[in-house]
């Protein structure tokens, strides 16, 4: 006493389990969606483990990343550093190395 047409649908799948399979060639493009997000999915999993990461906080999922239009590569790297806090290389890293920080921190030592 079920549904008539899932009646129909049962005895239509069960019918087809005495069919013989046929095999059926496919081409290797057709795996590539499926390839692709198993794929995403194992890099996804190892990124969620580097969850102290500085970058897992500006980007938490992995995949491809759209740039916003309005900005340049070289933009959007600088943006992403200094989100990170790695300016280091052309902002503070001059001043860090240079012989008025040096000299700064020596008078912090002495007085302190």
């Amino acid at each position: 006493m079920g549904i008539l047409g899932n009646e129909k649908a049962d005895a239509a799948a069960k019918s087809a389990l005495s069919l013989s399979v046929t095999p059926m060639k496919l081409p290797p493009t057709d795996m590539y969606p499926r390839i692709t997000k198993l794929i995403f999915d194992e890099w996804q999993e190892v990124w969620n483990c580097c969850a102290g990461n500085k970058l897992h906080a500006i980007r938490p999922t992995v995949g491809s990343y759209k740039q916003k239009t309005c900005l340049s590569r070289h933009d959007s790297v600088l943006l992403n550093r200094l989100r990170i806090g790695h300016t280091g290389t052309r902002l503070t890293h001059p001043f860090l190395l240079s012989a008025a920080a040096a000299a700064e921190f020596i008078c912090h030592e002495k007085n302190g």
